[in-house]
């Protein structure tokens, strides 16, 4: 956006007002939410052409250098941070990724013609349907335009061409595609403070309370110093949280001596120290107001003034017997009239049940950061029939969106506490997952995909390998027992099955061993990983299945 405002000569005011608002309401009209699953910049193209003022004139020019780099170029070039494509005498065009969605969309681009050339653009896609086959260029202007995508079936690919083979050279920039966004629902993923004692679990963008467990006193959003009530287990509720200051650690990028810098903000104000013994909130960043983090070996949190680290005598935050939590000599740490402070983190509950061999299924109602040890899969169908493909969407220290339905891989019968983040963040992840977290208010999975799907749930088969299998009947919705079960929806297009194996590793040890549960005559069809077909054989694609106790090759 801020590329097209700069050439429209839009004051510096409302140009950043405008780019403010379009980060809240997203890239459609206004008040409409939606999630953009495709955006094209050609930003990184360094040629000669279309946002430089030049549309006729240029021979030849750099490959295109696009955000993404599988687009099918036919005789495209790189211009001035966009697109060309053609020549006077052969025709050029250009075709996106396939694209990561089905039923409806937006597409909006800015194109342009060559100065003199003929000015219709022809779009199509693979799937669906568009409000308009066609638009007029203008000669040597870039013009917006918005074409409505209707009715995909699967994952589409957009072409863009010119009409005819000569003179029909057209610059494109800004190719974005969004989706209406599915509908918020309420999961109610609960949420405490927990006591952390190692800088391992430090999350930026992370919320915490700073507190002296002896003295039952902590900083206030006024980082007056108050009573709380502690709980059990090294725990603060929610409850007892909302009195006290909930300051989000902010990362400075910058450190001391190999050692990061923090800031602490609460209401919109930096936690700031002096050389003196009065800590205050500061509106504006300084030396004051970055800090050291650290640990000592019973776990207790030290946090010193970076500010003072040059001193004769380095501060620190102390609780002061008696009085309060100030900005004081760190030498005075450990003494009879100082006592030392600790560290609570917002965070939310995701276990690993050792009954699913190192998996589980996540999804919460807040952003989080994965977990040390832990990672979260987009899961989707894989080739073989019965098999998923997990590819890792968040990595252990990536911030994860909220209502991000994962499937979540760790140490099994451990018990993570991911870190809540204070604020939403965007979603880095843009391939296909067929997760999902959504429930109706009966708790049955719900899903928001826009089209009829089979519904599974994580669980082992009777081999006890890790999988996802029917929750009800033929894949019909089924119960879900906790707030944040996460399920698997897979679209009534694919070929059903009653399961899908998690790890596959192609062998067919074992195999003829398997059989039906009930009984090796029923005529029930099983693929090579033991899961059950619900298609008759004929239906099935080639490969090898166990029919009646017996390999067959079809």
């Amino acid at each position: 956006m801020e590329k097209l405002l700069r050439k429209t000569g839009i004051n510096q005011s409302l140009r950043l007002l405008l780019i403010v608002a379009s980060l809240v309401f997203g890239s459609s009209a206004w008040g409409q939410t939606t999630t953009t699953i495709f955006s094209e910049t050609f930003d990184k193209c360094n040629g000669t052409g279309g946002n430089d003022g030049k549309w006729k004139g240029i021979n030849g020019g750099p490959v295109i250098d696009a955000d993404y780099t599988d687009w099918t170029n036919v005789i495209g070039y790189g211009a001035s941070k966009c697109a060309r494509y053609g020549t006077g005498s052969s025709l050029g065009s250009a075709t996106t990724p396939t694209l990561n969605f089905t039923g409806d969309a937006t597409l909006t681009f800015r194109a342009g013609a060559w100065s003199g050339d003929k000015t219709t653009l022809n779009i199509s896609i693979t799937s669906g349907t568009l409000s308009q086959a066609t638009v007029t260029l203008k000669n040597g202007a870039f013009t917006e335009y918005s074409i409505s995508i209707t009715g995909v079936t699967s994952n589409p690919k957009i072409t863009f061409s010119g009409k005819q083979a000569s003179k029909s050279r057209f610059f494109l920039d800004d190719v974005t595609v969004t989706v209406p966004a599915p509908p918020s629902y309420n999961i109610t993923a609960p949420t405490y403070y927990k006591k952390i004692t190692s800088t391992d679990e430090l999350a930026v963008g992370g919320t915490y309370l700073i507190v002296c467990e002896g003295a039952k006193k902590a900083l206030s959003a006024t980082v007056s110093t108050v009573d709380y009530t502690q709980g059990e287990n090294n725990t603060v509720t929610n409850e007892t949280a909302a009195t006290l200051g909930e300051f989000e650690l902010i990362d400075t990028s910058e450190d001391y001596n190999g050692a990061p810098l923090y800031e602490f903000l609460v209401d919109n104000k930096y936690l700031s120290g002096t050389t003196s013994t009065t800590i205050s909130l500061a509106t504006s960043v300084s030396n004051n107001t970055k800090w050291m983090v650290d640990f000592d070996e019973d776990g207790n949190v030290e946090i010193d003034s970076y500010s003072t680290v040059t001193a004769s005598t380095p501060s620190g935050l102390l609780f002061q017997t008696g009085q309060a939590i100030k900005h004081c000599a760190i030498s005075n740490r450990g003494s009879n009239n100082f006592s030392a402070l600790q560290l609570y983190q917002k965070v939310t509950d995701l276990a690993i049940s050792p009954l699913t061999n190192g998996y589980a299924t996540f999804v919460t109602d807040v952003p989080y950061v994965m977990p040390k040890g832990a990672c979260g899969y987009a899961v989707t169908v894989a080739p073989q029939a019965g098999v998923i493909t997990k590819a890792e969407a968040y990595t252990e220290g990536e911030q994860v969106p909220a209502q991000t339905a994962l499937l979540i891989g760790g140490a099994s019968g451990t018990n993570y506490y991911p870190a809540v983040l204070k604020e939403d963040v965007t979603a880095t992840y843009k391939g296909e997952n067929y997760m999902e977290g959504a429930r109706t208010a009966e708790g049955l999975t719900s899903s928001l995909r826009g089209v009829d799907v089979y519904y599974y749930k994580l669980a082992l088969n009777s081999a006890s390998k890790p999988g996802f299998y029917y929750g009800a009947a033929d894949g019909a919705a089924f119960q879900l027992t906790k707030p944040t079960t996460a399920y698997l929806a897979v679209p009534q297009s694919i070929t059903p099955v009653n399961g899908y194996l998690i790890d596959f590793d192609g062998e067919e040890t074992g195999i003829s061993t398997i059989a039906p549960t009930n009984g090796n005559a029923d005529g029930a069809i099983y693929n090579l990983n033991g899961i059950r077909m619900t298609q008759t054989l004929r239906n099935l694609p080639k490969g090898v299945y166990i029919v009646n106790g017996k390999k067959v090759i079809k």
